[in-house]
């Protein structure tokens, strides 16, 4: 949602008109040129004035209203005004100083708009698509646009059915394919920040009190909290990044998670000699179960192995056995203990 719209509109009707200022055509250029939906928003309004735009420049009345018009515009003139006793056509024309039309345009403008945003949040409402994985660990849905979307299990995506704007919603975790359009940003809305691309792919994370996670597979992503849009980071293959659940949060730059991420997808888990707190760190989110160590030394432990579409018990029952490690399920979490690993050293 772009914030201040009216300022803006205004701002937008006085560059159409050619009744802008200097400082004011910088500030809505830099304005337009920060968001992909800022500058969505500022062609909208164009394509809008290009329809409406000989109203602004001469107004087509029928005769009979001429006798409003000379009402209106004998007291501003201080002249008397009256119609020639001659043949008229069905319309005739009157031509009004630019900077009237100017001073009314963002109005005209904003009527437009209210009644556009109206008249789309009610088509919205009755036309939400809403694509639920439920059990199914691997959901494929595709979009209106082409774009692909594979929702882990339980997880949720809303969207409107025509897809005129590429919006979606997000509740849980999502691996994104975006077809490309230059004209057509599309947005996911996840948790408590926003993600925009152009054509992309990349996975999102969004749980209940939990920190919005992304990493991008391919291309480029702007990641930016609700709080503050403008506050975009802009995320290349291979990048990852987190928001916290928090009010006023920052996105994060975050290590990136390796090719484990997602394993939910494929099934398969693939550690060469990676070390346990990158192994547990895997395991937890692969199986969605907390993981922790006794003591930290544990971690310089090394695992090599590949797991393709293994239970957590036999995952839990390789690292015991290679590692030789203690593995107990204390409530929902697992907790591992052991001597730390040997490791090789040069004399």
């Amino acid at each position: 949602m772009i914030a201040n719209v009216q300022h803006w509109t205004e701002l937008i009707a006085k560059r159409l008109s050619g009744n802008i200022r200097e400082d004011e055509a910088r500030m809505l250029d830099a304005w337009a040129a920060r968001d992909p939906e800022h500058m969505e928003y500022y062609q909208h309004l164009k394509r809008v004035w290009s329809v409406t735009g000989s109203v602004m420049t001469e107004v087509s009345l029928p005769v009979d209203d001429w006798a409003n018009i000379e009402r209106q515009i004998q007291p501003a003139t201080g002249k008397n005004i009256s119609l020639p006793h001659i043949r008229l056509p069905q319309f005739s024309v009157v031509s009004i100083p630019l900077r009237r039309i100017a001073a009314v345009a963002a109005v005209v403008l904003l009527c437009v708009l209210s009644a556009t945003m109206l008249y789309n949040s009610q088509k919205s409402k009755a036309q939400i698509i809403l694509a639920e994985a439920g059990n199914r660990n691997a959901y494929e849905v595709v979009l209106p646009d082409g774009s692909k979307v594979i929702l882990r299990k339980g997880s949720t995506l809303r969207y409107n059915k025509d897809f005129e704007v590429r919006d979606v919603t997000l509740t849980g975790e999502g691996f994104f394919s975006v077809t490309h359009d230059e004209e057509r940003p599309f947005a996911v809305a996840a948790g408590n920040g926003s993600i925009r691309v152009l054509g992309t792919k990349f996975n999102v994370k969004a749980v209940a009190d939990a920190p919005v996670e992304l990493f991008v597979e391919e291309g480029r992503v702007a990641f930016a909290p609700n709080s503050s849009k403008y506050d975009a980071k802009i995320f290349s293959q291979g990048q990852a990044g987190i928001l916290v659940a928090t009010p006023n949060a920052e996105v994060e730059r975050t290590a990136s998670p390796g090719q484990n991420i997602t394993s939910w997808i494929s099934g398969k888990l693939v550690f060469d000699h990676a070390t346990l707190d990158h192994v547990l760190t895997d395991l937890a989110r692969h199986f969605s179960v907390p993981m922790q160590v006794a003591d930290s030394s544990l971690f310089a432990c090394e695992l090599k192995a590949d797991f393709d579409h293994a239970t957590l018990e036999n995952v839990l029952e390789t690292l015991r056995f290679s590692l030789n490690l203690n593995i107990d399920k204390t409530g929902d979490s697992y907790i591992v203990s052991g001597e730390p690993c040997a490791t090789d050293t040069e004399n």
